[in-house]
């Protein structure tokens, strides 16, 4: 929990804007960026009807509608953005749930998984006295974690009190009770399963994709280290040649400069004998 509260703002960073989440909108290959960034990206390829996901660059269709205001809202990173709101609530004023207020002084209901301000609070008091409520400024490590364990409630409008329990495989979205019953046309030829279901089936493949990651990584690894004895072996060989290189060229380089010694001596001599010679020839001269 630590871990998670430290890296909380870098995990609630968009990589395209580098700025806190705003409407957060998972990609089927499930990295999450803001929805208004994920539009421009769309506009500006609009011709191509198709956008790289800006960090592993795999291919996404645009929508119909030319936007992605119909793409599933991360639900994880919406709950991430409700923690780091907590978290720094000591700091800045946090957004009543209710009210749609800004407040100094909010709570947190963990059957709601809502956060009120006072006077929302206060009201909601009346109604659920029953409910668990905190302070946000006397969250405790035992709360985060109380709070990421909390239901995960409905974001449509109207139905922000009925838990998620369905999931549209072919929306790939998340649904309550009362989105079935509302969205009957929608989703009328949609294959809807309960989320646990879901979530297994997703665990299932996950865990099948991790198998094969892992395989991968595994011939990787082989392969880098067969390439870094390869490589070893070759500056190895490079070392080894470089050294007989040098060897071989001071022993030319020693027999030059024997023949050179050899060559000036043998010079001097001649100097030598020629002077000796003109010397004797100047005194017979005399």
């Amino acid at each position: 929990m630590e871990t998670l509260l430290e890296k909380l703002e870098e995990e609630c960073m968009c990589q395209i804007c580098y700025e806190i989440f705003q409407e957060p909108r998972t990609l089927p290959c499930l990295h999450t960026f803001c929805l208004p960034c994920l539009n421009k990206l769309a506009e500006r390829h609009r011709a191509e009807r198709i956008v790289p996901c800006p960090k592993c660059r795999r291919e996404i269709p645009i929508p119909h509608n030319g936007t992605f205001n119909t793409t599933a809202s991360s639900f994880l990173h919406n709950r991430l953005l409700k923690l780091l709101a907590i978290k720094m609530s000591s700091d800045k004023n946090v957004l009543c749930e209710n009210c749609k207020k800004e407040s100094a002084e909010c709570s947190f209901c963990f059957e709601c998984s809502k956060i009120y301000c006072r006077p929302c609070m206060d009201a909601h008091a009346v109604l659920k006295a029953d409910h668990k409520v905190r302070a946000l400024k006397d969250f405790e490590t035992e709360d985060y974690e109380n709070f990421l364990q909390s239901p995960m409630l409905c974001s449509e409008k109207f139905h922000e009190s009925q838990p998620l329990v369905f999931y549209c495989n072919n929306c790939q979205m998340c649904l309550c009770q009362l989105c079935v019953v509302s969205k009957q046309k929608m989703h009328s030829e949609h294959e809807i399963i309960p989320l646990d279901e879901a979530a297994e089936i997703k665990k299932a493949s996950f865990l099948t994709d991790i198998k094969n990651l892992e395989k991968k990584k595994g011939l990787l690894d082989k392969a880098v280290q067969e390439m870094d004895k390869v490589t070893g072996e070759i500056d190895e060989n490079f070392d080894s040649a470089k050294a007989e290189v040098n060897e071989y060229s001071e022993l030319l380089i020693a027999n030059i400069r024997q023949q050179r010694d050899a060559l000036l001596a043998e010079l001097e001599k001649v100097r030598e004998e020629e002077h000796e010679q003109i010397n004797s020839a100047f005194l017979e001269f005399w």
